[in-house]
């Protein structure tokens, strides 16, 4: 875990080693000013997030001081994941893309969503499946999916339905459950895959 201070200054550091837990604190990281800033993940020795709504992908060594790179997506990406030593991935409107120096070098098929629907927050399996909730853009109860693509070739299909707003996917700790908030329904949901 990496603890945060409060702190006034706009630059970017991220700590290297573990923070004494016993009295936490929390320091500012890193005021990137992103609109929203969605699905950090680590890779390559860098902190990396999209902010959707300003269309970049914002980067940051790890120990490094500053401000985020920052790449232009001609598209919005509203998460981002990847498996331990795998290919990062993100999640458009409605497909996959493969991610490479911040620019999208592979787009999937398109998804068949729910009008009004537009894709969350996603997670990567232990196989390199991709798996991605599905949320409506007002909010509407009972809208929300998750999808699943063996791969970025592959066209997601639905697997589960009725859902508010699928967010902060992961797998168990085996690969067998893929665990998500339904923000809406404030509630923890497992299942099995």
């Amino acid at each position: 875990h990496r603890a945060m201070h409060a702190s006034a200054d706009s630059t970017c550091s991220i700590w290297r080693s573990p923070p004494d837990m016993s009295q936490p604190q929390a320091r500012l990281v890193c005021d990137a000013r992103a609109s929203i800033g969605e699905s950090p993940v680590f890779a390559d020795g860098a902190l990396l997030w999209t902010d959707p709504v300003r269309r970049l992908l914002l980067r940051i060594a790890d120990g490094a001081d500053g401000a985020p790179a920052e790449s232009a997506t001609t598209e919005q990406i509203f998460a981002l994941a990847r498996r331990a030593g795998g290919p990062l991935f993100g999640a458009q409107e409605k497909r996959f893309v493969a991610l490479s120096d911040g620019a999208a070098s592979i787009l999937g098929p398109e998804a068949a969503l729910a009008p009004g629907c537009r894709f969350n927050d996603m997670t990567v399996d232990t196989s390199g499946g991709l798996w991605v909730g599905a949320m409506h853009r007002g909010l509407l109860a009972t809208t929300g999916a998750i999808f699943h693509a063996p791969s970025i070739g592959n066209a997601p299909r639905l697997v589960a339905s009725g859902l508010g707003v699928p967010n902060g996917m992961g797998f168990s700790a085996d690969g067998a459950t893929l665990y998500l908030i339904d923000t809406l329904a404030r509630t923890l949901l497992a299942y099995p895959v």
